[in-house]
């Protein structure tokens, strides 16, 4: 039989059953007792909280007093989350997805929504700021569908904050013109194409992505891992700046989109880049396959290139190779890999990440590797990949020290 509460008519009796109270419910105890909750929507997500048995709380009015103070609590807290925050945040629901989604998701978010928004609080982040930050990707020079995928992630983030009514404004509600920058004869900054990021492949995916490329561009692959050039350095390789006795490459020019070879923007990045034994053995091997090709192929146009176009169906023969062609081979040799999406750029991110992770080189000797103009370059782009393990290194200082006793 129904029984009344002492503390108040208003509140069920002990059957488990919810009153019709927004985000009310009552569970009936092992013990008989009634456990009170309020289950608030805070942030998109449904969150159950116990109220306190206190008698500011009892009854109706009590638990409106305590919806109230809850939410308030919650919209103070969240209005004041910062955007490095609400996209963790925002990544988590998106951890069981298919990993290629996932993948691409944490790229953008990682290597450019943080980086450029960082710990900008979320109410603070206008439609002027979205706009700034879409003209200086398309100016990067970044493709207008990627820069797309990016405004799409921001407008998702701030729409779980928006819908919730924690936010009053959504700095996504702009029409925003996604033109192209154009190339023409500018020149690309290296920094700012280091900036714009890319995927560290795991040994096993570079392995893969080298089975299933064929001829030159197995070479090529190899050396833009082993060495970090760029692929505009690359298609731009001379055999005269090539010095297989001291096993270097003298980086004097590169490729701008026009196919002209120039001289590279800063002087950081006109240095002499450390072969290895393993890429100078491959580069022997491919000039001399390259001088047979040379003898029996027709209208050869001598460049001195050592990545020139060539091949069966090439229209021009000893020039340079066209961008577009070098990325969509790598595209295609990481579909029949199986390893998702692939860049050009990826393989220089993924150099630093291997000499970084596993090498453990410091941020010094990665920046010389890298042609940067100096370390702070580096580490804005590469020190989240460094250790943070404070406790080991702490005690590290045992076996340093105390060893020696």
């Amino acid at each position: 039989m129904d029984q009344k509460r002492a503390d108040h008519d208003d509140i069920p009796a002990a059957t488990g059953k919810s009153k019709n109270w927004k985000n009310y419910t009552e569970r009936t105890r092992a013990d008989g007792g009634i456990s009170r909750f309020i289950h608030p929507t805070i942030g998109g997500k449904q969150t159950w909280i116990r109220i306190p048995d206190q008698a500011k709380y009892k009854g109706k009015k009590g638990y409106e007093r305590f919806l109230a103070e809850t939410l308030a609590e919650a919209a103070d807290i969240m209005t004041n989350a910062r955007f490095s925050e609400a996209s963790d945040e925002w990544l988590e629901q998106y951890q069981r997805s298919k990993l290629s989604t996932y993948d691409n998701y944490q790229r953008i978010v990682k290597l450019h929504l943080q980086p450029y928004f960082g710990k900008a609080h979320l109410k603070n982040i206008t439609s002027k700021d979205l706009a700034q930050f879409v003209s200086e990707k398309l100016a990067a020079p970044l493709a207008a569908e990627y820069v797309k995928k990016m405004v799409w992630v921001i407008r998702s983030i701030f729409d779980t904050y928006v819908n919730a009514g924690i936010l009053t404004h959504h700095p996504g509600n702009i029409k925003i013109n996604y033109r192209q920058t154009e190339f023409t004869d500018k020149k690309l900054d290296e920094v700012e194409n280091d900036r714009r990021g890319g995927r560290a492949l795991t040994v096993e995916e570079f392995n893969l992505l080298v089975s299933h490329s064929n001829g030159i561009h197995q070479r090529m692959v190899s050396l833009m891992l082993w060495t970090a050039l760029r692929v505009s350095e690359t298609l731009a390789m001379q055999w005269k700046y090539l010095d297989l006795k001291n096993q270097t490459y003298d980086v004097q020019r590169n490729l701008n989109r026009n196919r002209q070879l120039t001289t590279p923007k800063t002087e950081a990045s006109r240095a002499k880049v450390s072969l290895s034994t393993h890429i100078c053995e491959l580069l022997e091997r491919h000039r001399a396959e390259q001088a047979a090709e040379r003898l029996r192929t027709p209208g050869w146009k001598d460049n001195d290139l050592i990545f020139p176009s060539c091949g069966t169906y090439s229209p021009n023969p000893g020039e340079p190779r066209d961008y577009s062609t070098v990325n969509t081979v790598l595209k295609n040799a990481a579909t029949r890999a199986g390893i998702g999406l692939v860049t050009c750029h990826d393989l220089r991110h993924t150099c630093a990440a291997l000499l970084i992770q596993k090498y453990r080189a410091n941020i010094l000797e990665v920046s010389k590797h890298l042609r940067h103009a100096n370390p702070t370059i580096t580490q804005d782009i590469y020190g989240h990949l460094y250790s943070d393990d404070l406790p080991a290194m702490a005690n590290a200082m045992d076996k340093l020290v105390l060893a020696s006793k």
